[in-house]
């Protein structure tokens, strides 16, 4: 029997691929590539290392700068999520992958999938966007 894998304290590794990552093969490409190149076969055999760097770490903490007295602006709604629920809004957004900031008033927390643009002055408002 061959070891498949190592036991260690490494991080998980996340990627826009949905959690799958290829080695040595064709992966997730579309079926043009091997039309192209219909010769080409995906490597059959044993691997006993392979490295993969990011550009930072996983684990790295968010770091949000704050502006108070200020609303993020609203792009479409596929950028950003409101919630009612607004303690606990900066946690929830800390563990989201995909939140990029966040704004925060007496009333409610709504979420941005991409770094919020500053609005305009409004009491009672903070806009706070992740600092890279």
């Amino acid at each position: 029997k061959t070891a498949t894998t190592v036991e260690g304290n490494d991080h998980p590794v996340f990627q826009v691929t949905s959690g799958k990552l290829s080695l040595a093969g064709f992966g997730y490409s579309s079926s043009g590539y091997e039309d192209a190149y219909p010769s080409m076969k995906p490597y059959s055999g044993k691997i006993s290392d392979f490295r993969l760097w990011a550009g930072k770490r996983l684990d790295e903490p968010k770091l949000f700068e704050r502006q108070p007295k200020r609303a993020c602006v609203k792009g479409d709604a596929n950028t950003y999520v409101e919630r009612k629920k607004v303690k606990g809004c900066k946690q929830r957004c800390i563990k989201n992958k995909s939140c990029l900031g966040y704004e925060k008033s007496k009333k409610k927390c709504i979420h941005f999938k991409e770094i919020p643009v500053l609005g305009p002055s409004k009491k009672g408002t903070s806009c706070f966007r992740v600092v890279s």
